[in-house]
Order: structure tokens, then C-alpha cells, then sequence
């Protein structure tokens, strides 16, 4: 047997005339559409970020997992630079193979950049004594 489900149309307009007679019901307030605009943009805004730190947070893992000895001396390792270097030299078994000559033209290439050779040569020294085994 089929029941049908009791429309509440009625009842519903009963229950608001009510509230609207006896003052109530309060008057809500629906913002422009400008206004409605920017807070979801703010939201958006706050969900990248939220997401940037999190793909940051893994990244400082896995190069942990990788080259653990890495931001001891590199302190920003996902600027510009460092960045160009991880992807030729992922690894510390990489870098360790890296010459000091290709590690100081890839820096070169950026302007306002402090990279030296020095660094270099210690970046490959801190990657020949790493204790990455190289199955990450």
C-alpha cells in the first residue's frame, strides 16, 4: 500500500503568516552580489593557501627522505634557483655526482641571486656524506 507524503505547503504558510503577525520573524540580510563575490574569493584565497602549505609540507618531507642534509644549507630550498638545481639533482646521490662548475652556471642564470662557488662545493661535500641510501 502506497502512502503519500502529507504536503506541508499549507502548514508552512500558517507557520510564516504567524511569525510575520506576531514580529517574530527577523528580517535577514542578503548582501550584493559584489559583496557575495569577494567573500567567496576570500575563501578561495584561503583554501590555496591552506593547500600551498600542504604541498609545501610534503615537499619538505620527500626532500628530507632524499637529501636530508639539504636545508642545513639551503634555507629556502623551493626558491627559484634551488628549485632549477632539485630538478637536475634530485637526490644526494645525484648532487654528489654534480661538478661545482654546472651547480654555479645553473645559479648564474638568475639575477639577484647569492649562490657562490663555495656553496656548490659544500652542497656536493654534505651530498658525498649524506646518509641517503637511495631507496626512497
Amino acid at each position: 500500500m502506497l502512502s503519500k507524503k502529507a504536503k506541508t505547503d499549507k502548514v508552512d504558510a500558517l507557520v510564516i503568516a504567524g511569525l510575520l503577525r506576531s514580529k517574530e520573524a527577523l528580517a535577514s540580510y542578503v548582501p550584493e552580489e559584489e559583496v557575495q563575490a569577494l567573500r567567496e574569493l576570500v575563501r578561495l584565497r584561503h583554501h590555496l593557501q591552506k593547500d600551498k602549505k600542504n604541498y609545501l609540507r610534503k615537499a619538505y618531507s620527500f626532500l628530507n627522505l632524499v637529501f636530508p642534509e639539504y636545508t642545513n644549507l639551503i634555507k629556502s630550498p623551493f626558491k627559484k634557483v634551488s628549485s632549477m638545481i632539485l630538478k637536475r639533482y634530485p637526490t644526494a646521490i645525484h648532487m654528489a655526482r654534480a661538478r661545482r662548475t654546472d651547480l654555479v652556471k645553473m645559479a648564474r642564470r638568475i639575477k639577484g641571486n647569492n649562490y657562490s662557488s663555495e656553496l656548490a662545493e659544500k652542497l656536493i661535500q654534505i651530498a658525498k656524506e649524506s646518509i641517503y641510501s637511495g631507496k626512497a
